[in-house]
């Protein structure tokens, strides 16, 4: 009599001999259910020797710390409630410090394990900012690497540099827009994207030049940097083994610098033949833009050449794009939300009325130059200095919106003492609270309210006074202050906060020229409120300007 034959599967047999594993006992299953005793247990003892050994490396880290008061939980375990919290409701937190320890150092866990071990050391009041603001570069770290590129290579030519910046800003905003003809003829476009798009566009041409900056690669590379560096942020909740590969996976970071990298390798290697052909001397024709000087930077620091490497620190500067198209684009929404006759008609009249008279003042041009001259009759850096009220609103909008709760940070590299004695070791990571200053009742009156001319001052306009003489506001946007710290203090302060500066306030001024516009029905509002308005979701229609 023959057996009844009983189905096999050899893969799965295959499988729990490999594993040892223990068939179940029900006839009808051929799956491991279950691992033995021994295996179990050493895989549960791995487990809990890594939970004691984060533990106590945790607890001797902490200890550094102790003297340093926490708001929320401060055991090993137990702070990680607070650091994912912080995650969602960070500005909260800050301000409950702000109120909670004024004018001391405190300390709240957060899940950016790169900052300390997750630790923020922030600290309140005006006299810490000052403390900071004095410490040495080889105490606290600071931008070194493109800060010098911003001083040596932008600042010092920031007036070609203007006009570079302002012919790209007109040609995009006519590129974007898309709007052809005076009229009735709107056109609806997500907001956010599209200023974005067309930051990424400027910064391209800052970077390489005309005529490099038309090949769209870079404005879509410097506009993804901006997506994908953002995005990297949300790694910080996956284990530190696991952040590599996901962010390969799901972020596309270094298939962009490597591309990057390709488009800038050839002219690099035109600027280091011309080098070596002038001995390495400045020659009449050598390229003014950030390409050129972060190379000389490199060779001056010692710092790597290489096209992948330079491409990295060109790809991270990028992410300075997010700030500012966020900053026109919350600009442009908070314009739209009131009647014209609060603040877009006293602004669009002072860009006019400013244009006009610097384009009095303009010597003229020889023959060479008269096509630009007349092109950019009156648009010039020096015009946009003279826009008050158009500063005063840009500077409200970032203090207002700022996305940051806490600025200035700094990395400690050696030990650092305030002036109240409070001691901060090596390794720490320090910052200054923002969001508890910009919103102090007793460092800025009705701080809660949105004021777009709170920093104007009228008595700047009182007498009249020769053009030189009118430039520069007394509180203008790039000056760092008490109670206002998005670009940071002293000598910590962004350094590319003029080129910043003069991106936002030249794109504003041009749509404020020559172009209506207004929001979508469906974009909602929340004016007079700290809920930041869904700025992915904002819709804004726009079309050439008609004069009244």
């Amino acid at each position: 009599m023959c057996k009844p034959h009983l189905p096999t599967d050899r893969p799965n047999r295959r499988l729990c001999q490999v594993l040892r594993v223990i068939p179940s006992s029900r006839s009808d299953s051929h799956y491991p259910t279950q691992l033995p005793f021994f295996l179990t247990t050493m895989i549960v003892q791995a487990i809990l020797a890594i939970l004691i050994t984060h533990y106590c490396i945790s607890l001797y880290r902490r200890s550094k710390l102790r003297h340093i008061p926490t708001l929320g939980y401060s055991w090993p375990l137990l702070s990680y409630i607070t650091a994912f919290k912080y995650e969602k409701h960070g500005f909260k937190l800050v301000e409950e410090g702000y109120r909670k320890f004024p004018n001391k150092v405190w300390k709240i866990r957060t899940l950016d394990e790169q900052a300390g071990d997750g630790w923020y050391i922030i600290a309140n009041g005006t006299q810490s900012v000052e403390d900071i603001s004095k410490a040495p570069n080889d105490q606290l770290s600071s931008t070194i690497f493109f800060g010098s590129v911003v001083r040596l290579g932008m600042k010092k030519n920031i007036v070609l540099q203007y006009h570079e910046m302002y012919r790209e800003i007109r040609d995009t905003l006519e590129d974007s827009l898309k709007l052809t003809s005076t009229g009735d003829e709107w056109v609806t476009l997500p907001l956010s994207q599209t200023i974005l798009e067309a930051c990424a566009r400027v910064y391209a041409r800052l970077v390489v030049g005309h005529p490099h900056s038309e090949n769209p690669e870079y404005t879509r590379i410097f506009a993804g940097a901006v997506k994908h560096i953002l995005e990297g942020k949300n790694l910080r909740v996956y284990p530190k083994f696991l952040r590599p590969f996901i962010s390969r996976v799901s972020i596309n970071t270094h298939g962009d610098i490597q591309r990057l990298a390709d488009l800038i390798e050839p002219l690099l290697k035109a600027i280091k033949r011309e080098e070596k052909k002038h001995n390495g001397d400045d020659w009449p024709e050598k390229p003014k833009n950030i390409l050129s000087w972060t190379l000389d930077e490199a060779q001056r620091s010692g710092a790597s050449e290489l096209p992948c490497d330079i491409a990295k620190r060109l790809y991270l500067t990028a992410l300075s794009l997010e700030g500012i198209s966020r900053t026109v684009a919350l600009a442009l929404y908070e314009l739209s939300i009131r009647p014209a006759s609060v603040y877009l008609n006293e602004i669009r009249e002072e860009v006019r009325a400013v244009i006009e008279e610097v384009a009095r003042f303009s010597p003229a041009p020889d023959q060479d130059a008269l096509k630009l001259y007349e092109e950019q009759r009156g648009w010039e850096k020096i015009a946009i200095d003279m826009m008050h009220k158009l500063d005063s609103f840009v500077k409200e909008v970032l203090r207002y919106h700022d996305n940051q709760p806490v600025h200035l940070g700094s990395r400690v590299l050696k030990d650092f003492v305030f002036s109240d004695g409070t001691f901060i070791p090596a390794g720490s990571t320090l910052f200054v609270n923002s969001r508890g200053a910009h919103m102090d009742e007793e460092l800025l009156e009705n701080a809660d309210t949105f004021n777009g001319f709170r920093y104007f001052k009228e008595q700047d306009q009182d007498q009249p006074r020769a053009l030189a003489e009118q430039v520069g506001a007394r509180d203008p946007l790039t000056r760092t202050a008490f109670a206002y710290y998005t670009f940071g203090y002293g000598k910590h302060a962004c350094p590319g906060r003029f080129t910043a500066s003069y991106i936002i306030k030249t794109m504003l001024a041009r749509i404020l020229t020559d172009y209506d516009f207004e929001l979508t029905e469906s974009t909602q509002v929340y004016a007079e409120t700290h809920r930041f308005p869904d700025e992915s979701a904002m819709e804004m229609r726009f079309r050439k300007k008609v004069e009244e």
